[in-house]
């Protein structure tokens, strides 16, 4: 009996000695690495932007149209139109693109709630490149909202998070990012009314680095990266070809949307995709890609090709005039799917 007891005590003291040893090397370890990843403006813009967003939607009780997305959305849908065409309390809660669609559904997710109405803006260069699931930039903005995303992110998806952080970002959570306040200017902080910014127009400059940014697009694909589709006319849902000549999305972001919708029409949101307004034609590739995988019901036509007069200072940022055109145009388009108040 006694050499039982003293092997177990043995056992007992050698692994508590092991777990002993492991936790001084991991914290000698962790005290070792270098400082968190540096802070971005354009991270911390982004979270503080988000935050802001997110306390002036959650004022309104009932049902709302919540529209997500990154810059284009931020300068291209006027919430307070939108409310005015729908009959719908309706939020601007565009960011920032380089967020990607990963960090961009989990908002969509996380956030709408029963009776929502999302709609989730998607670039058509970020539906064929894995790349644009989890960016660096949504890492480092999920640091400052707590790391909800990292959290709630499928296995794959975590992967790609810590394969952009150093270790000792995963421990550096921070809930809030500390107050930005710029009422002019580009980065208009905090938003307005509906999560609208102050209405922006162009100048001769921002037309001409729209141009200049037009041209360095190749003809052949429209800068998307893409190779050009066998036809060009199926730019509208009743000139879309057969489903079987669909060309399909990365199977990460087709697995990612899936799962977005999965998880919100169970919690009784309606989700809805369209692809973001720019100053070149979304190619048709793009938009029957994104039609195959989320469904033409699911599907709003926007303003997906506006005018040079209509874009503020690159060919995805619409100004004042193509604000008012792609705001228009959305909830017209949505109105022919769900009942929207008699204009």
């Amino acid at each position: 009996m006694s050499s039982l007891f003293t092997s177990s005590s043995r056992y007992i003291a050698v692994v508590f000695a092991s777990v002993v040893t492991f936790g001084a090397l991991f914290v000698t370890a962790y005290a070792c690495l270098p400082g968190p990843t540096p802070e971005r403006f354009d991270q911390l813009w982004a979270a503080s932007m988000w935050r802001a967003k997110e306390r002036i939607a959650s004022e309104t009780e009932g049902p709302r149209i919540l529209v997500f997305g990154g810059s284009d959305v931020y300068f291209g849908i006027s919430g307070t139109l939108m409310t005015q065409m729908t009959g719908i309390p309706s939020f601007n809660m565009g960011t920032h693109g380089g967020n990607g669609v990963g960090l961009l559904l989990n908002d969509a997710v996380s956030f709408a709630r029963s009776g929502d109405i999302a709609i989730i803006a998607l670039l058509p260069t970020h539906l064929f490149h894995e790349k644009a699931l989890v960016t660096s930039q949504a890492q480092g903005v999920d640091r400052w909202l707590g790391n909800r995303y990292f959290f709630t992110a499928s296995l794959r998806e975590k992967l790609l998070l810590l394969s952009h952080s150093k270790l000792v970002d995963v421990f550096t959570i921070r809930n809030s990012p500390p107050g930005i306040n710029y009422q002019y200017g580009y980065w208009q902080l905090p938003p307005k009314e509906h999560g609208d910014i102050k209405p922006i127009y162009a100048t001769d400059e921002t037309t001409s680095r729209v141009l200049q940014q037009l041209e360095k697009l190749p003809d052949r694909d429209q800068g998307l990266g893409l190779r050009a589709p066998p036809t060009r006319n199926w730019a509208l849902p009743d000139r879309l070809a057969p489903p079987e000549s669909y060309p399909a999305l990365h199977p990460s972001i087709e697995r990612s949307l899936e799962r977005a919708i999965r998880d919100m029409e169970s919690r009784g949101v309606t989700p809805f995709f369209t692809l973001t307004a720019t100053a070149f034609a979304n190619t048709p590739y793009a938009l029957t890609a994104l039609v195959k995988t989320v469904g033409e019901e699911r599907f709003l036509i926007g303003a997906e090709h506006l005018p040079i007069d209509a874009m503020y200072d690159t060919p995805f940022h619409p100004n004042a005039i193509g604000r008012e055109m792609v705001s228009r145009k959305l909830a017209s388009s949505l109105c022919q799917k769900i009942v929207c108040r008699d204009l």
